[in-house]
C-alpha cells in the first residue's frame, strides 16, 4: 500500500465534528491525487478527475465554514481574514493547475501537490484552530470581540503570529505566481509574434524565390521563356515520350533578314522586331505549348502530345499571322518574314539534342528555298 502523503494524526483535530469531517475527506482527496503522482508515467488524465473533485468539495467546505463563522458570530476581524484566505487558496490552485506542464505531468502536478499539503496543515493548525477556539469562548459567554482579543491578544503572540505569518506567505506566493503568469503571458504573446514575423519573412522569401526563379527562365526583352527553361521542360518531355511513346514536335524559328535591321536601323529596331514577333508568337500557340527565345532572332516552340500532323497546322498558323505585318520604323521597316523548321520525335532519334538537330535542319531548308516558309523534316539520320 502507497504511503499517503498527508497523515492524519490527532493535532489536527478541531474539536467540531463537521469540519474535522470535511478536513479528512479534502485529506483522502489529496492522498488520491498523491497515488495518481506515482505511477510511473501519469497522464493529465489521470489527475483531472481527482483535482476537479478536491476544488468543488473545497468550495462546498469553505462555505460551510463561513457559514459556521457567521452563526456562531464570530469577530468580524478573523472572518474578514479567514473569508481572505479561503478566496486567495482557490485562485492560487487554479492558477498553479493552469501552469502544468502536460509534457510532465509528474514533476509540474508534484508542486502543486506540496502547495495542498503545506497550505492545508498551515491552515488547520492555525487559522481553523484560531477560529475554533473562539467559537467554544463564545459558546461560554464571552463576546466575539472578547473571543477575538483573547485568541490574538498579548497572551496568544506566538499564534498571532503565525496566522499573520501565513497570510503574508501567503500574500507574498499570490503576487510571485501573478508575476510569473504575466512573464508566462508576455513570453507567448512574444513568441506568438515572432512565429507570425518568421512565417511572413518565409511568404515573402518564398515569394521573391519565385520572382527569381521566374527571372532565371525568362527573356527579359520579350518576356518568353528563355532556353535554360526550355531545355529543363523538353527533357522532362523527352521523359515521357520514352517512357509512354506520346508524340513530341518541335518548331523551330528563324526570322528573315534580321541582321539588316540591326546594321541599318539600330538595335533598338531590333528590339521592337522581336518584341513584337514574340506577341505574335504567343497569340499563335496553344496552351500546353511552351514558346521560348533562344537568342539573337531564333526562337522555338516545344509541342508536347503532339504528332507531325498537328504540329505541322500549329507552324502554318504561325506563319499565316505572320503574314502582312510589318514593324516601321523612321526611315523603313521589317516586313513579317520567318523561316520555320518543324521536327517529330521518331524511333531514329536518341534523345532530345537529336530532336533539337532536325527541327534546326528543317529550317535551314526551309531558307535554301527562299526563306518565309515552313519546311516539314519527316526522316532524321
Amino acid at each position: 500500500m502507497l504511503k499517503p502523503v498527508f497523515v492524519w494524526g490527532q493535532e489536527f483535530e478541531t474539536d467540531f465534528k463537521k469540519i474535522d469531517a470535511e478536513h479528512r475527506y479534502l485529506v483522502e482527496l489529496i492522498n488520491s491525487l498523491g497515488n495518481k503522482l506515482s505511477n510511473s508515467r501519469p497522464t493529465f488524465e489521470d489527475i483531472d478527475p481527482v483535482f476537479s473533485e478536491l476544488v468543488e468539495y473545497t468550495k462546498y467546505h469553505f462555505v460551510n465554514e463561513e457559514t459556521i463563522m457567521k452563526e456562531a458570530r464570530v469577530d468580524r476581524r478573523h472572518v474578514t481574514e479567514h473569508v481572505e484566505a479561503h478566496r486567495n487558496f482557490i485562485t492560487e490552485i487554479a492558477e498553479q493547475y493552469s501552469m502544468i506542464d502536460r509534457q510532465n505531468i509528474k514533476e509540474s502536478a508534484k508542486k502543486l501537490l506540496d502547495f495542498l499539503v503545506q497550505w492545508l496543515t498551515f491552515h488547520i493548525l492555525g487559522v481553523d484552530k484560531n477560529l475554533i477556539t473562539q467559537i467554544r469562548l463564545i459558546e461560554s459567554g464571552s463576546s466575539p470581540e472578547e473571543a477575538f482579543n483573547e485568541i490574538n491578544g498579548v497572551n496568544h503572540e506566538q499564534l498571532d503570529t503565525l496566522v499573520r505569518s501565513f497570510n503574508g506567505v501567503f500574500s507574498v506566493l499570490m503576487k510571485y505566481n501573478e508575476e510569473l503568469l504575466g512573464l508566462k503571458k508576455s513570453l507567448e504573446e512574444k513568441v506568438e509574434e515572432r512565429t507570425l514575423e518568421l512565417k511572413e519573412a518565409n511568404a515573402q522569401l518564398e515569394e521573391m524565390n519565385k520572382r527569381l526563379e521566374t527571372i532565371a527562365m525568362s527573356d527579359q526583352l520579350t518576356g518568353l521563356s528563355n532556353r535554360h527553361k526550355i531545355m529543363s521542360e523538353l527533357s522532362r518531355y523527352w521523359d515521357e515520350y520514352t517512357r509512354y511513346n506520346t508524340p513530341l514536335s518541335v518548331i523551330m524559328i528563324d526570322l528573315d533578314n534580321f541582321k539588316c535591321i540591326n546594321d541599318t536601323y539600330g538595335h533598338d529596331a531590333g528590339d521592337q522586331v522581336l518584341k513584337t514577333f514574340a506577341k505574335i508568337l504567343s497569340f499563335s500557340i496553344r496552351t500546353d505549348d511552351l514558346v521560348c527565345r533562344l537568342g539573337g532572332d531564333e526562337f522555338c516552340v516545344v509541342c508536347p502530345n503532339t504528332d507531325i500532323n498537328g504540329v505541322t497546322t500549329l507552324a502554318n498558323k504561325i506563319h499565316e499571322n505572320l503574314a502582312g505585318i510589318c514593324v516601321r520604323f523612321d526611315e523603313g521597316g521589317w516586313e513579317g518574314s520567318a523561316s520555320l523548321g518543324v521536327a517529330t520525335t521518331n524511333k531514329s532519334m536518341k534523345n532530345k539534342e537529336d530532336l533539337l538537330k532536325a527541327s534546326d535542319k528543317a529550317v535551314y531548308e526551309a531558307k535554301k528555298l527562299g526563306k518565309n516558309k515552313v519546311y516539314v523534316i519527316r526522316s532524321f539520320n
